[in-house]
């Protein structure tokens, strides 16, 4: 039965972490900066807009909507960014169209850390089109997912790796956990190309190493640009860039293992070596103390160019 001043009641999937809080039973409210997409969406572009949105779709558009989406506004909707099938988002080889999925969890990779600390996660996804590996990186490595989950990604465009096309976000994707009933209702099927992918295997054994001896500690301050990926200042400014701004600092220990093998630990694998979440990065001396005082120091770690990666202190 229609409300007596004509309005009608709408179902809004609500996946805004700063709206989320906000809606309670029996609560009125007021969405501002309401935006009109595809005749059937209304979005949230901005919580700051004065003008009201008008638009009243009709009970046959929305049975025809799907999803109601409402990206974070701090992060303005990409205007090329479609909702696509993953079939469909894989065949678009043109990569400066995005495409938004909702798909279904199917396989989990275990995360990993790249150069200069960057998290990485991928997924296997699926839906009644076909399947996919789509690849996070960053906060969204950082999120727990497991099998069974769906999930809507925006923003993602396709990318060939070791001839193979996957999907792959971006800084403006947005990972929200959806509902599904399709989805939920599909069997899981083994995907046998994720089994295959190296990126979804267990890490395999890493030896133990032993250090017992400090060769060098090195306390420096790095640019603070990302394209610069952590320069060591020289001369109080940037070699790359010339940037003088950046007043940070970091730091690198090359070490020995009892095995004679020299080894170099950055900040972050610093501290997983130490199991110190701050480290002394004062003077080279004061790091240097905090360091010899841990020794002898047990850990399995991936060596890479002579470079630790995923250090665990035993």
């Amino acid at each position: 039965m229609a409300p007596k001043d004509g309005s009608i009641p709408v179902i809004i999937n609500v996946y805004n972490a700063s709206l989320n809080k906000t809606f309670e039973d029996k609560r009125t409210l007021k969405l501002s900066g309401l935006v009109k997409r595809d005749d059937i969406l209304l979005y949230v572009q901005s919580s700051k807009s004065s003008y009201k949105a008008r638009y009243q779709p009709t009970k046959e558009q929305l049975d025809k909507a799907s999803l109601i989406v409402l990206p974070d506004s701090s992060t303005p909707l990409a205007k090329t960014s479609t909702k696509r099938k993953l079939s469909e988002a894989l065949a678009d080889e043109n990569a400066s169209c995005r495409s938004t999925v909702v798909a279904k969890v199917v396989k989990v990779s275990p995360k990993k850390t790249v150069a200069n600390g960057l998290s990485v996660k991928s997924l296997g996804i699926q839906d009644q089109t076909g399947h996919a590996k789509m690849v996070l990186f960053k906060d969204m490595a950082e999120r727990e997912y497991k099998e069974g989950d769906i999930i809507c990604c925006s923003n993602v465009y396709r990318k060939l790796y070791q001839n193979r096309p996957q999907l792959t976000t971006v800084a403006t994707s947005q990972l929200e956990f959806v509902q599904s009933d399709d989805l939920d209702l599909m069997d899981s099927q083994a995907v046998e190309a994720f089994d295959e992918d190296p990126d979804f295997t267990k890490p395999e054994d890493v030896p133990d190493y032993t250090i017992d001896e400090i060769m060098y500690t090195d306390v420096y301050t790095p640019c603070n640009k990302s394209a610069c990926r952590n320069s060591k200042y020289k001369d109080n400014a940037c070699p790359k860039c010339g940037d003088k701004d950046s007043k940070r600092k970091t730091c690198r220990v090359v070490m020995k293992t009892a095995s004679g093998l020299e080894v170099t630990a950055f900040e972050d694998e610093v501290k997983n070596l130490l199991k110190q979440d701050v480290l002394s990065l004062e003077s080279n001396d004061c790091l240097l103390t905090q360091v010899i005082d841990a020794l002898p120091i047990t850990f399995s770690a991936k060596i890479v160019n002579g470079t630790l990666r995923n250090c665990k202190s035993k």
